[in-house]
């Protein structure tokens, strides 16, 4: 059900127990890391560590319980006067034990380096860090509060769907407007399902501690919502019935789904690099052999290389990776800091320059990349109109940081290794970790530089009557022409974006620093590919209202 590109619920489930896995190792190590602590007599930093880690791990404890009853989310559905109810969910006492000992965690160090005075080395770094986990725990504590206990999470009726999204208050989205499950997002630090409806509204409901999985909900959502027979019979208990059904076999809906259909073709989607069409066409309207060789296509000027068979992405799971990349290195950037203020001693000067050097330049990269998603995200408002077409300009920023960035990277090297050779070696300290920090921090410099060098200006896209031009500098202009009905299957590993174009067949092209979502792109190419005769008012104000429409993510 659904087009190729998009949500993957199973994923999206799947990534809940990877969370479980992640936070159980590393737990584990934390544990360990404290009790060696402690085995040297250094109580602060091993009550950190030691009480830390055993709050990871009955958080890890927590996500593997609730992905346990994932399977008997079907037993949480009820019938009441009207409709049915999921919940409520049960206490996530996992989740408020994680809290508790985290927050010892936190508070014990302080209190030893508070009653210590000055006479503990590491005693400004780890008392940071303490705050920080205090910090935290108050976040998460307040996010489990809002959670509204005792209340149930989602209630069906005949004429409407309501979902909780905040403690006691309810959104209410009618059948009438095909609510549908689109994505997983983070939303205040937590993980959120963004209901869309056909008349833009976006409902988004916390899925942190709810017993019910984004594939199960997607498929209750996505069969009462194409269903109007069968809505009324949400007040029976063949209706119950119906729905623990969903719930328990998301992939088998007890009957036929509607395959969802193209609204600019007609034609259902397929999972297949064909865009769509139930068969591949050339531009003579002769049908083309899918299992020819690939023949690049006269239309498209400096591709790079074909798509092959390599594991890709769809385009929903690309913008996905994109949104969640900020964090990923706002999160490592934390990791770095941790390990400096643990690792290190207060007399190692050049260490301590070179381990928070490179924390920095980490949370500027998270801190780039995080601008230049919120400019991706809000791509409609950039479009601008001009004599060649309706055009968007690119995201110029990042380049010129991650410039910035390599010469940061080599300057902290340097400075770093010179101070360690002055301060570290007089204090009696080996010299063996500062050469590998700056062996790191180099070698990182001249990958950020090398992939800066090639990738000299970000992509701009310009969208005309003839077609698609994405131009990326002088001699990387690629041009997908309407007439050959190009569509984008996804995005590779390497992260070229795959376009499948009649009559030569798929290809791969790289985009520098994407100026929007790969699906709002997708969405654009498929519209104009589909219908020619729209094409000719890209030449006028009402292309622009138009590209701003299909691009916008109501």
């Amino acid at each position: 059900m659904g087009k190729p590109g998009g949500f993957d619920a199973g994923r999206a489930d799947r990534r809940r127990l990877f969370k479980g896995y992640a936070s159980a190792a590393l737990g584990i190590l934390a544990v360990f890391t404290g009790l060696h602590g402690l085995a040297r007599s250094d109580l602060p930093l091993g009550l950190l560590f030691s009480f830390g880690g055993a709050g990871l791990a009955l958080y890890a404890v927590g996500r593997f319980v609730l992905y346990r009853r994932l399977r008997k989310a079907g037993d949480l559905w009820r019938q009441v006067d009207g409709g049915v109810e999921f919940g409520p969910a049960p206490y996530p006492i996992w989740d408020y034990l994680s809290v508790a000992v985290t927050t010892i965690g936190a508070l014990a160090p302080m209190a030893v380096i508070l009653l210590a005075g000055s006479s503990y080395p590491r005693a400004f770094r780890v008392f940071l860090v303490a705050a920080e986990l205090l910090l935290l725990c108050i976040a998460m504590g307040a996010l489990l509060l809002r959670g509204g206990r005792g209340l149930p999470i989602i209630v069906m009726t005949p004429g409407e769907v309501r979902l909780r999204i905040d403690g006691p208050r309810y959104a209410r989205i009618p059948w009438s407007s095909r609510p549908g499950l689109e994505r997983s997002v983070v939303h205040r630090g937590s993980r959120h399902a963004l209901i869309t409806t056909t008349t833009g509204q976006r409902v988004l409901l916390p899925m942190f501690s709810v017993p019910i999985g984004y594939a199960q909900l997607q498929a209750v959502l996505g069969f009462y919502a194409t269903h109007d027979w069968d809505r009324a019979g949400l007040r029976t208990d063949e209706g119950l019935l119906r729905v623990r059904e969903l719930t328990a076999s998301p992939a088998r809906t007890g009957e036929r789904m509607e395959q969802a259909v193209s609204p600019y073709t007609g034609v259902p989607y397929q999972a297949s690099p064909d865009g769509g069409a139930p068969d591949a066409v050339t531009a003579d309207d002769a049908p083309r052999d899918i299992g020819t060789p690939f023949t690049a296509s006269e239309t498209i000027a400096s591709a790079e290389g074909t798509g092959g068979r390599r594991r890709r992405f769809s385009c929903e799971e690309a913008d996905c990776r994109m949104r969640d990349r900020p964090r990923w290195f706002l999160t490592g950037a934390l990791v770095v800091f941790v390990a400096s203020g643990c690792s290190t001693s207060v007399y190692q000067v050049g260490s301590i320059v070179l381990e928070i050097g490179a924390s920095l330049v980490i949370l500027l990269h998270g801190a780039v990349l995080s601008r230049a998603q919120h400019s991706r995200e809000r791509a409609e408002r950039r479009w601008t109109w001009g004599a060649d077409g309706v055009r968007l300009r690119g995201i110029r920023f990042v380049p010129l940081a991650m410039h910035a960035e390599a010469l940061a990277l080599v300057v902290t090297a340097v400075i770093g290794m010179w101070l360690a050779t002055v301060t570290d070696r007089v204090v009696g300290y080996d010299l063996g970790l500062p050469i590998l920090l700056t062996a790191v921090l180099l070698l990182s410099a001249l990958t950020v530089g090398a992939t800066t060098f090639r990738a000299r200006h970000a992509t701009e896209i310009t969208v005309n009557a003839e077609g698609l031009h994405l131009i990326a500098g002088a001699g990387r202009d690629v041009l997908l022409r309407w007439r050959d009905r190009p569509y984008i299957v996804g995005v590779d590993r390497r992260g070229a974006m795959v376009v499948d174009v009649t009559p030569g067949g798929e290809t791969s092209v790289t985009l520098s620093a994407p100026p929007l979502l790969y699906t709002d792109l997708q969405r654009i190419v498929e519209f104009y590919a589909n219908c020619s005769e729209a094409s000719s008012e890209l030449a006028t104000e009402a292309g622009l209202a138009r590209v701003r429409a299909l691009s916008s993510r109501l």
